[in-house]
């Protein structure tokens, strides 16, 4: 059974979203784009990136949404960017909650623990590994955008 799934990473004032439908092994994406926060005044500028993903999720009929979760980097030492990508992660977590999907919060290390034959980035850059994943829809798959795709795939227990 196939199911439409949205992944979503965000760093800094960018979101980064890939949605496809996900089943046996494979995800065919639909769409792979950026929902950047406005500069300006921050909270109304948080208040329309909310309007704007929430309005994503339910038009385009997502139902599950996996988000690249918060992990602290290097010694733990919050940044002003770690922390406003963190901001905008919890507008994003309540947008899709908000527009009725289901979400999943995922972190990447978790990832790298539980297939435990590669890390993450290893899959990351491997080409016939994509190939393989995505099969005709990788054109629509931006390499930067990645990682979106992989959380999406590691439901589905890459």
């Amino acid at each position: 059974m196939t199911v439409l799934w949205a992944g979503i990473t965000v760093v800094g004032s960018v979101a980064t979203v890939v949605w496809g439908t996900l089943g046996g092994g494979e995800l065919v994406i639909n769409g792979d784009s950026d929902i950047t926060l406005e500069s300006g005044d921050r909270a109304e500028a948080a208040a329309h990136f909310f309007e704007r993903m929430c309005d994503f999720v339910k038009n385009t009929g997502i139902k599950h949404v996996v988000i690249k979760a918060s992990a602290v980097s290097g010694r733990g030492a919050a940044t002003d960017g770690l922390l406003a990508s963190a901001e905008l992660r919890g507008v994003t977590i309540a947008a899709a909650a908000k527009a009725g999907a289901k979400v999943v919060l995922q972190k990447r290390a978790a990832l790298s623990r539980d297939k435990s034959k590669r890390k993450v980035d290893a899959y990351l850059t491997d080409e016939r590994w994509w190939s393989a994943k995505l099969g005709s829809s990788i054109d629509k798959l931006r390499k930067g955008s990645r990682e979106a795709a992989f959380f999406i795939l590691a439901q589905d227990k890459v």
